[in-house]
């Protein structure tokens, strides 16, 4: 009987963790707790096989526990358990011996089961542990496994605006014997070929059926743009065209997906042989397919780059800033005419921003706040002018009355000071700037500052631009360089320094974290 221990602070997966275990009798609880040092002065008289480790607790981190546990020296091994995809934790804790990394949002019977069996916590010659990335087990496993899978085996591959491609190599020389041989000798050059051509902000996963097929699924997290994307994989076709008839003497077939941010639908793509051999058959030689269409694609990357845009109307209703406000929100509509999206879509939206701005108030007031803007009652046959005019009149006194009850109760000198801050926070900026911006002397104003202001200048303004750098690193459009300076920092080192002051983390290390979570 092997003994295991569960240090995790929340007790719903203390409990979930122990009732999973029930499944395996080889295996028997001896310690369940949230407190790390309770666990850590139990292992000074106990001895457990298996530690399942929260990584983020009130108390201590994962690693630090890691570190005083001494779980290498004894043997010991260890199931790290988090609510996020963070990768540098799961690299750093492998220093620690760490013997595998699960998702607690995919915690199930069948995912512990292969967790186990990895670390070869008992044998199961029905299900061999996997020791190696397989692009065919991925696509056979269940749909809740397919994410846990791509991380234990691709674990820099971000699941997030993905493109599948399926690239098809036909031998057209007449003297070819084995057919089936050179198109997997093809494909295996051209999928070379794609890898060579990686640049550093793209990610990719590839794999040569046994028909010779090469499937690969690409993430362009990091693509600043949708023009980027298009003009990458324009270049990519026609070096594979160029590289197939001049090396290889056959016709390449190239069939593209749309952009998903799901893996189990980007995956879909490559699970239908049979639509593909049809859309070959009536393709005319080296045709490029896109399955979903390029303007759908393009559609959807709008749709997701305007998720910026909401973030934003939540920062600025948080701090006041009514005109960038309504400018964002002026945008909004704006994006809806340009993409002329659906009606729902649209609808759905703009309902959105309504839900951000309320979301915002409720927040900076410790209490609900209603914002009046209905959007359910807008008509069914509403034109978007006379729903733009609503709204936008709505908010405009929505807005006033809650300023008037935030910053409107602070002394006239220190909302001048806010405001002013709230409009210039992306530049190099001091107290003494501001006091002579809004004609106070600097002495008063440091004075009433520190009196009736939520905190000190420089904290303030700090807070300020960390958390409009959260909003930006977490849309992946720019570098951590560039949100510094869009942010105000024109030292990357001091923004670095400060970002993990007020967020307990690194730039990098908050990109691959869940955004919702930094949200306050």
């Amino acid at each position: 009987m092997r003994k295991v221990a569960i240090l995790d602070d929340e007790l719903i997966f203390r409990n979930q963790v122990s009732s999973l275990l029930t499944d395996f009798p080889q295996l028997t609880v001896a310690i369940a707790t949230g407190d790390p040092y309770e666990l850590l002065d139990f292992l000074e008289n106990q001895q457990v096989d298996l530690i399942f480790l929260d990584m983020n607790m009130p108390k201590m981190s994962g690693i630090e526990f890691l570190a005083r546990a001494e779980t290498q020296q004894r043997r010991i091994k260890v199931i790290v358990m988090s609510g996020f995809s963070d990768f540098q934790y799961a690299q750093e804790s492998i220093r620690y011996g760490v013997s595998e990394y699960i998702l607690k949002h995919q915690l199930d019977s069948d995912v512990l089961r292969l967790a186990l069996q990895k670390i070869g916590m008992f044998e199961s010659s029905a299900q061999p542990a996997i020791t190696s990335f397989d692009f065919g087990t991925l696509l056979s496993l269940p749909d809740h496994q397919k994410e846990a899978y791509m991380q234990q085996f691709a674990e820099s591959f971000r699941v997030k605006q993905m493109i599948a491609m399926t690239i098809v190599p036909i031998s057209i020389g007449t003297k070819i014997g084995d057919k089936r041989k050179y198109k997997l000798r093809a494909a295996n050059v051209l999928e070379d070929l794609v890898q060579d051509m990686l640049a550093s902000d793209i990610q990719e996963v590839s794999q040569v059926t046994a028909e010779g097929d090469l499937n690969i699924l690409f993430s362009f997290v990091t693509m600043h743009s949708m023009h980027d994307i298009e003009e990458y994989l324009n270049s990519l076709e026609y070096r594979l065209r160029n590289v197939s008839k001049r090396l290889l003497d056959v016709a390449v077939f190239i069939r593209v997906s749309g952009l998903h941010n799901d893996l189990v639908q980007a995956l879909a793509f490559f699970e239908n042989p049979e639509k593909l051999s049809n859309e070959l058959f009536f393709s005319k030689n080296g045709e490029s397919i896109h399955g979903e269409g390029l303007a759908e694609f393009a559609k959807e990357y709008e749709l997701a780059k305007m998720h910026l845009l909401l973030r934003k109307i939540y920062f600025f209703t948080c701090y006041y800033n009514k005109e960038e406000v309504v400018r964002l929100v002026k945008e909004v509509f704006g994006e809806v005419r340009r993409l002329r999206l659906d009606r729902e879509v649209g609808i759905r939206l703009i309902s959105q921003m309504e839900f951000m701005i309320g979301m915002a108030m409720s927040d900076t007031m410790k209490m609900p706040i209603d914002t009046d803007i209905q959007v359910d009652y807008y008509q069914h046959y509403d034109t978007l002018n006379r729903i733009e005019t609503n709204f936008l009149a709505t908010l405009e006194e929505s807005l006033s009355r809650y300023y008037q009850v935030t910053i409107g109760q602070l002394e006239e000198g220190v909302q001048q000071a806010l405001l002013y801050i709230h409009q210039h926070f992306r530049e190099e900026i001091s107290l003494q700037d501001c006091a002579e911006a809004i004609s106070l002397n600097y002495a008063y104003l440091s004075r009433i500052f520190k009196k009736s202001a939520p905190a000190s200048f420089s904290k303030y303004l700090s807070t300020l631009r960390i958390e409009m750098a959260k909003i930006l690193l977490a849309d992946h459009q720019y570098s951590v360089n560039e949100v510094a300076n869009l942010c105000g920092y024109s030292s990357y080192n001091y923004f670095f320094r400060i970002f993990k002051e007020v967020t307990q983390t690194s730039p990098n290390a908050f990109i691959s974290r869940d955004v919702c979570s930094h949200f306050r």
